[in-house]
C-alpha cells in the first residue's frame, strides 16, 4: 500500500507532535539520502524517535533500524547545529505540506523546513529564515532553494482552516472547477479523498456543477467539523489488506473492516515502518550483491592472473631445458659472436652472418641474436 500524507493529515498530525514540544535532541541520523530520524527525549516520558521520509511521510516511531557509521554530509551539518537543542515549537505553514520546527540553544535559535511535497526536502535555517544549508538545492520558476538566501515557500491562495465563512463562499461561487468535488480538491489543496468526504457528508453529489448559498453555507459548516475533529486513527482494510491510514472517523469508509490505534503516528508507523524495513532490507540486499560481485571479478581476475603465471613458468622451464640440452653450441655461438664484436659492428656482423644455419637474425638497433636451436 502506498501512502502519502496530504495537507488535511498533516494538520491532525501536528496536533499529536506537540507532544515533543521543549523536548532535547539527543542524535540525529541520516540511514539514506531521503531517510532521517531524530531522536527525542521528551521530559517526562523519555525517548520518542521522529521519522521522516521523504517524499512525503513522517510520524514517530520505537523503530530505529540500521543507521550507517559514517554519517551523510548533510546529516553532519543539522548535527552541528541542532544536538542538544531543545524543540520549542511546531506548525504547519499555512494549508501546506510543509513543517516548520522551531529549535533552541544557549547560543539563538533554528528553524528547520521540511518540504512534504514534490520531491521533497529538508530546509536548516538561521532564526531570521536565512538557508544555512539544504538536502536539495535547486532554482525553480518561482523561488530557488540555496545557501545564505531567505527561505521561501509556495503559498496557496486560500487556507481552508482559517478561510472564514464569506472567504469560502468567494472562492466557490467564483471558482472555474467543473465540479465542486474537484473545487475542494484544487481551489483549497484537500485532495480526492477528503473532498469526497464532504460531499457524502453533505449529501452532494460530487459531480454537481453549482451550489447555492445554503448549500455552500451548509458545505462551509461541515468543513469546519471537519478540521476540528477529534482524531480516531484506523488503518482501512480491504480483503485483510491494508487500504489506507486516516486520522479521522470517514463516512467514505463505513462498514469496512478497520484497525484501531491511539494515536495516528502509530496508525502510520504500522504501515510505513514494513515499506522502511523493506527497503532497507533491499538496499542492504543490493549493497550485498554489489560487493559479492566486486570479490568474484577480482577472484576471477586472480585466477586468470594464476593461469597466466603458471603458463610463463611451463614456457620458462621448457625454454631452460632447451638451453641446457644446447648449451654447448650456444656457448660456442656466444663465443664467436664475442669475437667478431672485438673486430666488426653489428652491421657488419649481420652481413657476413646472413644465411647461417642456426643464427637466423641479427637485431641491430636491440643488439640481439635469434638463433634456432
Amino acid at each position: 500500500m502506498k501512502y502519502t500524507l496530504t495537507a488535511l493529515d498533516l494538520h491532525f498530525l501536528i496536533i499529536e507532535l506537540q507532544d515533543l514540544i521543549n523536548a532535547k535532541i539527543d542524535k540525529i541520523y541520516q540511514p539514506v539520502k531521503e531517510d532521517f530520524l531524530f531522536i527525542f527525549h521528551v521530559p517526562g516520558k523519555g525517548k520518542k524517535i521522529l521519522r521522516i521520509t521523504l517524499p512525503n511521510q513522517m510520524f514517530i516511531t520505537d523503530f530505529k533500524g540500521e543507521t550507517p557509521q559514517t554519517p551523510l554530509h548533510f546529516c553532519m551539518m543539522l548535527r552541528k547545529y541542532l544536538s542538544n537543542s531543545r524543540l520549542r515549537k511546531i506548525r504547519q505553514l499555512g494549508f501546506e505540506r510543509i513543517v516548520e520546527f522551531v529549535f533552541e540553544k544557549k547560543d539563538g535559535k533554528m528553524k528547520l523546513f521540511v518540504e512534504l511535497f514534490s520531491a521533497g526536502n529538508v530546509i536548516l535555517c538561521d532564526d531570521k529564515e536565512v538557508i544555512k544549508s539544504a538536502l536539495i538545492t535547486k532554482k525553480w520558476k518561482d523561488r530557488t532553494i540555496r545557501g545564505n538566501i531567505p527561505y521561501e515557500y509556495p503559498k496557496r491562495d486560500h487556507d481552508i482552516l482559517k478561510i472564514d465563512e464569506k472567504g469560502f463562499f468567494d472562492v466557490i461561487k467564483n471558482s472555474n472547477k467543473e465540479s465542486i468535488v474537484k473545487s475542494l480538491a484544487l481551489d483549497f489543496g484537500l485532495g480526492g479523498k477528503y473532498s469526497e468526504e464532504l460531499c457524502l457528508r453533505t449529501g452532494f453529489d460530487k459531480e454537481k456543477v453549482k451550489v447555492d448559498d445554503s448549500e455552500i453555507k451548509k458545505l462551509f459548516s461541515e468543513v469546519e467539523k471537519l478540521s476540528k475533529e477529534k482524531v480516531n486513527a484506523v488503518i482501512i482494510l480491504k480483503e485483510n489488506e491494508p487500504f489506507d491510514v486516516v486520522p479521522i472517523q470517514m463516512k467514505s469508509y463505513e462498514g469496512l473492516e478497520v484497525n484501531q490505534f491511539n494515536t495516528y503516528s502509530e496508525a502510520l508507523g504500522e504501515i510505513l515502518t514494513v515499506k522502511v524495513i523493506e527497503e532497507q532490507t533491499k538496499k542492504a540486499q543490493a549493497g550485498h550483491n554489489k560487493e559479492l560481485k566486486r570479490m568474484e571479478k577480482i577472484v576471477s581476475g586472480q585466477d586468470e592472473t594464476i593461469k597466466k603465471l603458471k603458463k610463463t613458468v611451463v614456457d620458462n622451464q621448457k625454454k631452460g631445458e632447451m638451453i641446457f640440452e644446447k648449451y654447448e653450441a650456444i656457448n660456442e655461438i656466444l663465443i664467436q659472436v664475442n669475437k667478431a664484436r672485438k673486430k666488426y659492428s653489428f652491421k657488419e656482423i649481420k652481413k657476413k652472418l646472413k644465411g647461417h644455419e642456426v643464427i637466423k637474425e641479427v637485431n641491430e638497433k636491440n643488439k640481439e641474436i635469434v638463433v634456432d636451436i
